[in-house]
């Protein structure tokens, strides 16, 4: 039996069949004798469920490269700290929401480049010309219960990216890149429409830490926490 998919959580022993409370189901029909099971997707991670570290039936979720990254654009606006973020559809939210551009790595990609790729295939904005910041903080484990963060440098790393406010406009009450920033080619179009993105817009921290998305309360945390020494935010 393959176990070696990256994560702690391991065949439950035949002798110890009474520690399961899961129910495990495939095509409907409920499976009364499983022990371990394992979802392996090559750009994602791996989800497990058996035995786990913690010495209990239950699934785990190990991401690839373990944890992705959040990137976080601000901008100090006639003296308040604003906010980059996508709208995005989040059909597990039930709605669109507005969210701090993330994802997942590719292939033996580090995190500050997957941040800056996301910002562009998110945004459409290129962050070669600007300094990018790693937000201070350890890597974030997203959900102790499930994830799984084992390993040196595992977990989401966040970074933020300030942004002259003269890339900025206003726009229907919000502030916006202006357009000749964004990229507009085929390939860029065709990555926020796959991903469902709308508008990126600029808020004030406050608004964006009281979103129901923690990946975004999380990044505006710890940019308050690089920006201490900064003027006083509002």
């Amino acid at each position: 039996m393959q176990t070696s998919f990256g994560s702690s959580t391991r065949p439950i022993p035949a002798d110890q069949r009474s520690l399961r409370r899961w129910c495990v189901a495939v095509n409907g029909e409920q499976q009364t004798d499983v022990l371990y099971l394992v979802l392996d997707h090559p750009s994602f991670g791996t989800l497990t469920y058996g035995l786990t570290a913690g010495g209990h039936d239950g699934w785990t979720f190990h991401e690839r490269g373990g944890g992705g990254s959040v990137i976080l654009p601000f901008c100090r606006s006639q003296g308040e700290l604003i906010v980059g973020l996508v709208e995005q559809e989040r059909p597990l939210q039930g709605k669109r929401v507005l969210n701090a551009p993330r994802g997942f790595l590719e292939c033996a990609e580090g995190h500050a480049v997957a941040a800056a790729r996301e910002l562009m295939e998110e945004m459409g904005f290129d962050a070669a010309a600007l300094a990018l910041t790693r937000l201070p903080g350890a890597p974030a484990n997203p959900n102790s219960t499930f994830f799984e963060t084992l390993g040196p440098g595992e977990g989401v790393h966040f970074f933020a990216l300030e942004i002259p406010e003269t890339l900025l406009t206003e726009d229907r009450g919000h502030r916006t890149f202006v357009a000749s920033v964004i990229a507009t080619d085929q390939g860029a179009r065709r990555s926020r429409l796959a991903e469902q993105i709308g508008a990126a817009v600029f808020i004030p921290w406050y608004e964006a830490a009281m979103l129901g998305d923690m990946f975004t309360n999380a990044a505006v945390a710890r940019l308050l926490a690089a920006q201490r020494d900064a003027d006083p935010v509002r």
